[in-house]
């Protein structure tokens, strides 16, 4: 079972890696020549560990060409900090996929099996598994 799981893992990996991958070809990227100021700010909000308002910056940034690895980089490891898995997973995708970087290649291939792992052992229903006890709880307090 675990051999299948890993299995799966791995398919949906590939699969989510080459839809990015074409959504990425049909996108037309400008690149402004300066640094927006917005991802200068988005870094010093990084680094305060402000991960939210630190991935605004970083999408407005995007948004107004200045798409790199390092954005992209830079915004993974920000959803990834938020637990926003399918985000931080299309980030790290991007950066492994495009950066001419081979260590920030090979940083977003760790980052992104990290985040698919933990993505696959997560328990939706609460802190834990099921004792299979659950069900017979009435909720209350008793008595």
């Amino acid at each position: 079972m675990r051999g299948f799981s890993l299995f799966l893992l791995v398919s949906s990996m590939i699969i989510v890696v080459s839809f990015d991958l074409a959504e990425a070809k049909n996108k037309k990227v400008v690149k402004p020549q300066v640094m927006p100021a917005s991802f200068k700010q988005a870094v010093q909000e990084f680094g305060q560990q402000h991960y939210g308002p630190a991935a605004a910056l970083f999408e407005k940034a995007d948004q107004s060409g200045y798409c790199n690895d390092q954005s992209h980089y830079y915004l993974a490891l920000c959803y990834h900090n938020l637990n926003q898995t399918q985000r931080a997973m299309q980030h790290y995708s991007w950066v492994a996929s495009y950066s001419k970087n081979p260590n920030m290649r090979y940083q977003a291939q760790v980052g992104y099996a990290q985040v698919a792992q933990y993505a696959s052992h997560r328990t939706y229903a609460g802190a834990g598994p099921s004792s299979g006890f659950s069900a017979f709880s009435g909720g209350g307090g008793g008595g």
